[in-house]
């Protein structure tokens, strides 16, 4: 009796120190969210994979009284990961703040910090925004009111230059240690969604290994896949042979050695233990540039593709209001708006990945819309007031011809930054429940 009881208290203690903080993401959004290909991911499949591998990682964190680990496992652990080599090995150069996400993503249900944010969301985020390091936004898990803080210019442009794009998991590859051993060794961590269950607690805690769980129940949380081995464990032991390797952000205090890494056993995996999984892979610095790029144009611009070889054969596309002339030289254009509205750029050479850029004909306070890309059946999204600022924003959408259809994210709002000028932003948006004709999921850009 006296076992029990201690053990109780245990997972009540674990419980109400460890901060969680992954909301489900909707079934209809997660659906529509891109898929791994893994001709793309890991082009050679399983062909020649180590029996064993585990990415260079940051150091173990600590999220505190937060509800930020979608935050730590994508932006801190996983773009951590994959930009150990850009700085050389150098840690304190490469720390990622989790404020920078977790503040623009987080759910503002009155908890504070406590509200929890949606992994899709913080997956777009980091593909548009990314996370500034640590030093620029420091992260303070020991404030439960800390989150409000404002991200400064300077830390959204270095933001912006350390991104990672994400491909989620479809149900077949959630439940298969082989999509993790694939991306792992290919270079690519893994974040997921997990329930804290009572058992993952007290293992935890414990120091041992998350093996089997015959209630996996509980509030969402994330953590990042970084490593695995196919020949931990053993095959007559609970959960068998096989262990995935996952960062948390509880600090040292538990996971196997009480070095912070949650060890999870294969048979686990293939019973369904991930809600949720993003391939997570580096977004390559873009040689391309423009310049200028300017927030809004009301008349007659001309826009220079810099970083390029002047003989390069420079391809241009425009979408939108306006139309384009020939500038002095293949590198240039004559941008001409021919409307108000959203104008795209992609802008590409030969080998290289196209660059694309998004701004304004005429003034964008006058509510211009834009065709949704996707596909044939067509809707508009509108950008209302206050678009034209370089500081943080809520954009208010809406279907057109319906302005009484306002749309809302997966917390309520469909939150966006507009900065620097070049910024790109993406969202996921969806009727309410009383435009049920209206209710798909369509990605937007802007």
């Amino acid at each position: 009796m006296e076992r029990i009881l201690i053990s109780f208290l245990l997972v009540l203690l674990s419980s109400a120190l460890y901060g969680q903080g992954a909301l489900p993401t909707p079934a209809e959004v997660y659906a529509a969210y891109p898929s791994a290909d893994w001709k793309v991911l890991a082009p050679h499949g399983l062909t020649n994979i180590p029996s064993s591998h585990i990415l260079p990682h940051p150091p173990v964190g600590d999220q505190g009284v937060q509800s930020s680990s979608t935050a730590w496992a994508i932006a801190y652990a996983g773009l951590g990961a994959l930009g150990y080599q850009r700085y050389s090995h150098n840690w304190d150069a490469l720390r990622r703040s989790p404020s920078f996400v977790y503040n623009s993503n987080k759910i503002n249900d009155g908890s504070g910090c406590g509200g929890g944010a949606f992994m899709s969301a913080v997956a777009i985020y980091m593909s548009t925004a990314g996370a500034c390091s640590w030093e620029l936004m420091p992260y303070d898990g020991k404030q439960a009111n800390s989150c409000g803080i404002l991200s400064s210019t300077e830390a959204r442009a270095d933001a912006y230059r350390n991104r990672c794009d994400s491909r989620k998991l479809e149900t077949p590859d959630l439940m298969n240690p082989d999509s993790y051993r694939m991306a792992i060794a290919n270079g690519k961590p893994v974040a997921v969604a997990i329930n804290i269950s009572e058992t993952l607690q007290r293992v935890w805690y414990s120091g041992q290994d998350y093996a089997v769980d015959s209630n996996p129940r509980g509030r969402g949380h994330a953590v990042c896949v970084i490593g695995y081995d196919d020949n931990d464990g053993t095959p007559n032991a609970p959960g068998g042979r096989g262990r995935l390797i996952a960062q948390n952000s509880w600090g040292e205090s538990g996971g196997r050695n009480h070095q912070g890494l949650l060890y999870i056993s294969y048979d686990l995996v293939r019973k369904g233990i991930f809600k949720e999984g993003y391939v997570l892979f580096d977004i390559t610095p873009e040689k391309l540039a423009l310049r200028p790029m300017p927030t809004f144009f009301s008349g007659t611009i001309t826009v220079s593709a810099n970083g390029v070889s002047p003989t390069a054969p420079v391809n241009w596309i425009v979408e939108g209001p306006a139309t384009y002339e020939p500038g002095l030289n293949r590198l240039s254009i004559e941008l001409i708006p021919t409307g108000a509205g959203p104008v795209t750029l992609t802008v590409s050479i030969d080998g290289e990945r196209p660059l694309v850029r998004t701004l304004w004909a005429k003034d964008p306070r006058a509510g211009a819309s834009q065709p949704d890309p996707e596909g044939s059946n067509s809707r508009h999204v509108a950008l209302k007031t206050n678009a034209n600022t370089q500081e943080s924003t809520d954009l208010q959408w809406r279907f057109e011809p319906k302005p009484d259809a306002f749309l809302y994210a997966q917390g309520g709002n469909v939150n966006s930054i507009l900065s620097p000028p070049n910024f790109r932003m993406a969202g996921l948006v969806k009727a309410p429940p009383e435009h049920d004709d209206q209710r798909g999921i369509f990605p937007t850009s802007p």
